[in-house]
């Protein structure tokens, strides 16, 4: 009878275990899930948008002129680094057989950049077919954008090495 009585007592403390765990384990899953779904809203802080601007033969090649348009949906001004001319350091193309034309200049050198909440930059950059290219293999381009946040151009060497490349939409070239 004793053994039964202890047997008892027993089963409902295991059952009570039970439950605290349950509970336990239900409100981490809760508590998961909850961060799980509000990471997964997609906030779009920064937007590179790019169309084609026009077309053109130069020595006998064809160059393609693509705007670029940055747009900053943020309610802070946008600080990043630049170069005063060239675009290359930038820019870049998901299309092997293009390349960025660099811009010649005097006097390149690193700059900030300001853009303003909500506001939106326009830079058309020249894209030519690489030297070889005979037969574009693919027709669609995206362009990317490496956005360096800073307020200084001291440190431009290692800053510079920072990748943080904001893709844009495909556009049929």
């Amino acid at each position: 009878m004793k053994s039964k009585s202890i047997n008892r007592a027993l089963a409902a403390n295991l059952i009570t275990l039970g439950m605290q765990l349950k509970s336990i384990f239900l409100g981490l899953i809760l508590l998961i899930s909850s961060t799980k779904c509000s990471s997964q809203i997609p906030s779009v802080s920064y937007e590179l948008v790019i169309k084609k601007f026009k077309t053109e033969k130069v020595n006998g090649e064809t160059n393609w002129l693509i705007e670029c348009v940055l747009s900053n949906k943020t309610t802070k001004t946008l600080n990043y680094l630049s170069m005063s001319c060239s675009l290359t350091d930038f820019y870049c193309v998901d299309n092997l057989e293009l390349q960025i034309d660099p811009l010649m200049c005097e006097r390149n050198i690193p700059v900030i950049l300001s853009l303003p909440p909500y506001a939106k930059r326009s830079t058309v950059i020249r894209l030519y077919k690489k030297k070889g290219v005979n037969k574009m293999l693919s027709d669609k381009l995206k362009v990317g954008l490496n956005v360096i946040k800073t307020s200084t151009v001291q440190d431009f060497e290692k800053k510079i090495k920072t990748k943080n490349i904001i893709w844009s939409n495909t556009i049929p070239l």
